[in-house]
């Protein structure tokens, strides 16, 4: 056995015990230091209108995340997938993706879309890829946005030129890796005039802001579901907490961010001046948010079924 092969059977092995060992401490901070008796309390007299609205939101996440995987879909495969198809895999695969290491899960629209649409699998996955590298960009950038505007001082660890310069070098590795990706695509023959990629850049702004509209209710979702145990956390304040998190708990690759999260949060939380069981309870209260979401979620897949069922005895009728 070569010491390239013992590599390639260790590697795995190795990042899963660093996972479990992330995993592990997380959950024992939160299980032995969060004051549950307080939580408690405090869920138990919370506004529950204010956290309804906030899940009444998701379907309009799902639906910007739809229609933005409509442009790349259509750009790499010249095919246009009908909206509700979209969005009924999209909402699917989002429960699978909030319990998958790195919401590896959320590819499973690409198959259910499959399903109904005769979908390339290359195509349909380069476009999951690159949907995933215009979510980080995204992420970075308004999460910097956010950080810069709320205020660098809350953010002890942060000046404007490393942030700056962070930023700057996440977006171009990111923009970087788009183009290694694109370059090493099965569809790149369908740029090669001008006119196509003249398509294509128009279409790259609309991306874009179909990506920042959605984390935007995100952060909006997460700020109502603090308002409604009585914590006061600004639209860019939450934006600033909700791109951190978001991005350590994806990179952690920690199953449902079990632990991540609320750390993550309780810290961002304790940030932006909202120390104690306030930071806690809020850290909770979007982890319950979450689960309301999953149930959400896995509400779509009966009608996903029934749609796909009537979408392909169409034909036939």
């Amino acid at each position: 056995m070569t010491a390239l092969t013992l590599r390639a059977r260790l590697a795995p092995a190795v990042r899963w015990a660093l996972v479990l060992l992330v995993l592990g401490v997380c959950v024992k901070q939160v299980v032995t230091s969060f004051n549950w008796s307080e939580i408690a309390i405090t869920l138990h007299g919370s506004e529950k209108e204010e956290v309804i609205l906030a899940v009444a939101l998701a379907p309009l996440f799902w639906v910007f995340r739809a229609l933005r995987l409509q442009i790349l879909l259509h750009m790499v495969t010249a095919k246009q997938i009908p909206l509700l198809d979209l969005y009924l895999a999209t909402a699917c695969s989002s429960s699978i993706a909030a319990l998958t290491p790195m919401q590896a899960g959320e590819a499973t629209k690409i198959e259910l879309l499959r399903r109904l649409n005769a979908l390339p699998r290359i195509e349909g996955y380069g476009a999951f890829a690159v949907e995933r590298l215009v979510d980080f960009i995204t992420l970075v950038a308004l999460t910097s946005f956010a950080v810069a505007v709320s205020g660098l001082d809350r953010f002890k660890i942060v000046s404007l030129p490393v942030l700056i310069a962070v930023a700057g070098a996440v977006v171009a590795i990111a923009l970087l890796a788009t183009w290694w990706l694109y370059a090493r695509s099965p569809w790149r023959h369908r740029y090669s005039n001008r006119f196509a990629i003249q398509e294509s850049l128009q279409r790259v702004p609309l991306v874009l802001a179909l990506s920042c509209l959605a984390w935007l209710v995100t952060a909006l979702s997460w700020t109502l579901c603090w308002q409604a145990i009585g914590v006061d956390v600004a639209l860019l304040e939450a934006t600033s907490a909700m791109g951190l998190v978001t991005l350590v708990s994806v990179l952690s690759m920690v199953p449902g961010a079990i632990g991540v999260s609320e750390l993550g949060i309780s810290i961002a939380l304790a940030t932006l001046g909202h120390a104690g069981s306030a930071a806690q309870t809020g850290a909770i209260a979007i982890r319950l948010y979450g689960l309301l979401l999953i149930a959400l979620s896995v509400m779509h897949f009966p009608l996903f079924a029934l749609y796909a069922r009537r979408r392909l005895d169409a034909p036939a009728a």
